[in-house]
């Protein structure tokens, strides 16, 4: 039997009307994450939750600003997580622990909470030239820091920077060449410590068992967190024990592995590329209890302690791997 042409056209109509309600219903079928505070930066996430059914861990999505959608999420029980971690440029990242979510449509609100501003005190101990040359590079150091962080979301910078010219202190010669072993308790009785700041010394060139390194640098927390750098250090190397005191720790040391090199910041093996940091080691710098951002400067109040294996590739319900990335590093993918 021949179809009328109006016939025809009512079929086609039906259809699209079907497929055009299926398809909103399925992108209706979303839940989403609204962050307050955003600095305008694209978002990370990271979702435990049961997703189609199934328990996921970490599961990443990354949205160019808020509300961020993520699929529909329900609540897993037992002693799975339901959690939301965000990260975004400018900001610390943001934690919700057992985050409610419904079988409907859920919105979540999350709140960024303001950048993390740190002072420090810089005392110039020896000068390959004179006082205002040491200054210069330390200051690049501390912009080169700043920026590192700033690139890689850690969401901290420094609220100032005071800079002492200690060259002329009697005591500065006895450790142009600095022991770490036998002289740590002698530095800042002799040359100076400001409380509640990180301190940071610039020497000659540090001992390590016999042979004097000018380009290394080292960070301490006993009682209070300092950091000695040698005349020749590079400008990523305050960075790199800035996060020490962050509680990071080397992530490999001499050749490449599966999930670093020597792109990362935390590498033995530093180089002016040295600048990358994973989301998992943000979440340790923030997170850690041994963190100068808890210990010293309680910049966290109320907010979750939690202390992740700081070289565990393996993820654990509440701690990613070290080697987490919502967004690639160089060479090194999202995973």
């Amino acid at each position: 039997m021949k179809k009328s042409k109006s016939g025809s056209n009512l079929f086609l109509l039906i259809c699209i009307l079907l497929i055009s309600i299926s398809g909103w219903s399925d992108l209706k079928a979303q839940d989403q994450i609204t962050l307050g505070n955003s600095s305008g930066n694209p978002i990370g996430l990271l979702l435990d939750g049961k997703l189609s059914g199934s328990y996921t861990n970490d599961k990443t999505y990354v949205s160019s600003g808020t509300p961020a959608l993520v699929g529909q999420f329900s609540s897993i029980n037992g002693n799975r997580s339901n959690e939301i971690m965000a990260f975004t440029g400018d900001r610390p990242m943001a934690i919700y622990s057992r985050v409610p979510w419904t079988t409907g449509n859920d919105n979540i609100p999350l709140q960024f909470a303001d950048k993390i501003s740190v002072p420090i005190t810089i005392w110039i101990v020896y000068s390959n030239t004179n006082f205002a040359d040491a200054s210069t590079k330390a200051l690049s150091d501390v912009l080169t820091t700043s920026t590192i962080y700033g690139t890689e979301r850690v969401g901290v910078g420094f609220s100032t920077v005071n800079i002492i010219d200690a060259t002329a202190n009697p005591n500065a010669s006895k450790y142009y060449d600095y022991d770490y072993y036998t002289m740590a308790a002698g530095l800042k009785a002799d040359i100076g410590y400001v409380p509640g700041q990180v301190n940071i010394y610039y020497v000659h060139a540090i001992n390590w068992s016999g042979t004097l390194f000018t380009n290394s640098g080292e960070a301490r927390q006993e009682n209070a967190p300092w950091i000695v750098l040698g005349s020749a250090a590079m400008n990523v190397v305050l960075a790199h024990e800035m996060g020490h005191l962050m509680a990071l720790v080397h992530v490999h040391t001499g050749a490449p592995t599966q999930w670093f090199d020597y792109t990362n910041m935390m590498t033995t093996s530093g180089s002016p590329s040295s600048r990358f940091i994973t989301e998992g080691q943000v979440l340790r710098m923030q997170l850690s209890s041994n963190s100068v951002l808890n210990t010293l400067y309680n910049a966290r109040p109320g907010l979750p302690i939690r202390d992740c294996n700081p070289t565990s590739t393996k993820a654990s319900d509440t701690c990613p791997g070290v080697q987490k990335r919502i967004w690639a590093d160089g060479t090194y993918p999202a995973n």
